[in-house]
């Protein structure tokens, strides 16, 4: 509610009417969570970041040789490590934040997402499992600058 009378008294009470007008709408329509939903995709759209998440998560797959599908639903090992490299370079190379990772990766909650990232700044190289880690992030952070690189130069 503070969020409500801050936002009126900030802001112009037209602007502020529309919105509330619109989303009165939207929910006679639309469930919240499909509101929910759809304004998170509409927000995800506008980061323009869409075809350098994609080419991660394609990434991501070909190193674990795994498909898309899997990524977002599997249960055992390997696909846990494949999200959570996902997750690490979507976070520090796109700089997108945890909870649109865990839109993205399809995830209910951003925690996991969260203990991924956190996983990666404690990386031990002496550990040969954190190691082989730290090679795969290594390798798909040279493909993205190198796909990132020509798309300046075809651009230019």
């Amino acid at each position: 509610m503070y969020f409500c009378t801050h936002m009126l008294q900030v802001s112009n009470n037209e602007n502020v009417d529309l919105l509330f007008k619109n989303l009165h709408k939207g929910l006679q329509v639309y469930t919240a969570k499909e509101l929910n939903e759809a304004i998170i995709a509409l927000i995800l759209k506008k980061t323009n970041k869409g075809e350098e998440t994609e080419f991660i998560l394609e990434q991501v797959c070909d190193t674990y040789r795994i498909t898309k599908r899997t990524l977002f639903t599997g249960k055992i090992h390997k696909v846990f490590e494949a999200r959570k490299l996902a997750s690490c370079l979507l976070h520090y190379e796109l700089g997108i934040s945890l909870r649109r990772i865990a839109v993205i990766l399809k995830q209910k909650a951003h925690n996991k997402c969260g203990e991924a990232t956190r996983y990666y700044k404690t990386i031990n190289k002496n550990v040969k499992v954190d190691r082989e880690f730290d090679e795969k992030y290594r390798s798909v952070q040279i493909k993205l600058i190198q796909s990132m690189n020509e798309k300046q130069n075809n651009a230019a």
